[in-house]
């Protein structure tokens, strides 16, 4: 029996990750997104706040391995651990990924499971960060610029050995090719 699918979308504010995100739920078929953009709390608290709302969220998604549906995550504990390597948190994030190392783990046996970072030139983050939408924090082109290249640090991290990474260069592709190329990337 084919193993449903997660795939957990990544990139800097302003990559493009909601309307993939959208797009996924849309073109996809039995998808439930979900969007983690962090817990109000920006304090030291919010540490163990978030840290909770991520280990739940994927031990839930882990539960429902039998019914047949892929997840979309729109973010996780990656971003959480990206902000706080950048200071954009009062706390650390030491630890993290070691934690959810066997979390994914388990997610990996029951399903087909890979990260995407969408990675956007400066020219387009000009573009797509003149918007007028609700954010967790605000950025600029440079502080995305800044971000993009963390999450290509991360991915080097030992912690992805296992687990596959499909960078995506968003340069001048529409959101449906983005889209198809990350569906193409492991086919169902």
């Amino acid at each position: 029996m084919e193993k449903s699918r997660i795939i957990i979308v990544e990139g800097p504010q302003g990559s493009g990750k909601s309307t993939t995100t959208n797009l996924l739920r849309e073109t996809m078929t039995s998808v439930n997104l979900i969007r983690m953009s962090g817990v109000k709390d920006k304090g030291m608290t919010g540490k163990e706040k978030s840290f909770f709302v991520h280990r739940t969220t994927l031990e839930m998604i882990n539960k429902l391995s039998k019914c047949d549906i892929n997840f979309v995550l729109d973010r996780s504990f990656l971003s959480e651990v990206l902000y706080c390597d950048l200071g954009f948190k009062p706390y650390d994030s030491r630890g993290w990924q070691e934690y959810f190392k066997d979390i994914m783990n388990n997610l990996k046996e029951n399903y087909d499971l890979e990260f995407v970072l969408l990675k956007p030139n400066k020219d387009e983050l000009k573009e797509r960060l003149k918007r007028d939408k609700g954010e967790y924090q605000k950025f600029n082109v440079e502080s995305s610029i800044n971000q993009s290249n963390k999450y290509l640090e991360l991915f080097q991290d030992s912690f992805f050995e296992n687990f596959p990474v499909n960078i995506v260069e968003v340069k001048g592709k529409k959101p449906i090719e983005i889209v198809q190329e990350i569906i193409d990337y492991k086919k169902l």
